[in-house]
């Protein structure tokens, strides 16, 4: 059987828990107590301080010398990985019997870009694997489009000139064309080819055969297998060539035609060919 031995300290007890205690806090700021004192180095403790920071330094030297002079981290091993075999057998070739000495010393930026100065050769990656060997991918050029200036070469996306080209009919690549050889504002002519480009869909990609850039903000296009050009404007280029391909039945009434002008939008201005009229 329960007791209560103590009533009154029970009483006292739940009296002081029903009650909320105020915490009042001074007015005026506490001061923190701060310690004074100064640390005194004797002449022996400065002394011992700078000898074990020259052992230090004369150990870390040392180690650095070593390091730069051991002949186990001498580069001995390359290892050259590209997707066109022909570029590949070119780097290989380049850093053949060359010594490139420690692999701590290698200047990588340097070696970087006597590789890119390959004309095929878009990017280069160099990773130290210890102790001597390096390993080189390299990214290659994509031919994007030829284009033909007093001669026609292949140019990939940023407009590098690769290898002079042969002209053929219904190439896998566009030709770009010119009229004055991109002898002025060939930059801005390019810039609006492949800002026609990029805005087509694939199949209609497959299907360009030529770009004509003679005209002022004027893409001019024709399509494999057509003799027909396709005049397009400076926007919209997608659009209006498939407005092109809708009516392309009906627009088989006129052939053969010279151009389709499709510059003005829900309107088809065509010219028929020269050997139609003579007929």
């Amino acid at each position: 059987m329960a007791v209560n031995l103590n009533p009154v300290f029970k009483h006292q007890s739940e009296h002081f828990h029903t009650q909320s205690l105020h915490f009042i806090r001074k007015d005026k700021k506490t001061k923190a107590k701060t310690i004074k004192g100064k640390i005194k180095l004797g002449y022996k403790n400065i002394i011992f301080s700078f000898l074990f920071i020259s052992v230090l330094f004369v150990a870390f030297q040392q180690v650095c010398l070593f390091l730069i002079s051991w002949e186990k981290l001498s580069i001995d091993r390359i290892v050259v990985s590209c997707s066109n075999p022909q570029i590949q057998a070119d780097s290989q070739q380049f850093l053949k019997g060359k010594i490139l000495g420690n692999i701590l010393l290698l200047n990588i930026n340097r070696l970087r870009q006597a590789l890119e100065s390959h004309r095929w050769v878009k990017e280069v990656r160099i990773r130290r694997i210890f102790p001597a060997t390096l390993k080189i991918k390299i990214e290659e050029r994509v031919p994007a489009a030829v284009i033909k200036k007093q001669s026609a070469f292949l140019v990939d996306r940023q407009g590098v000139q690769l290898d002079p080209v042969v002209l053929r009919a219904n190439s896998n690549i566009p030709l770009f064309i010119d009229a004055g050889n991109f002898q002025l504002h060939a930059q801005e002519k390019q810039d609006l080819a492949w800002k026609c480009m990029e805005s087509l869909t694939p199949a209609q990609k497959d299907k360009i055969n030529i770009l004509d850039l003679s005209d002022y903000n004027n893409v001019k296009v024709k399509l494999k297998n057509s003799l027909t050009w396709l005049k397009l404007g400076e926007n919209q280029f997608s659009e209006k060539i498939q407005t092109y391909q809708t009516e392309r039945s009906y627009l088989k009434l006129y052939e053969p035609l010279e151009y389709v002008d499709l510059r003005i939008p829900g309107r088809l201005i065509i010219k028929p060919s020269p050997r139609k009229e003579a007929k």
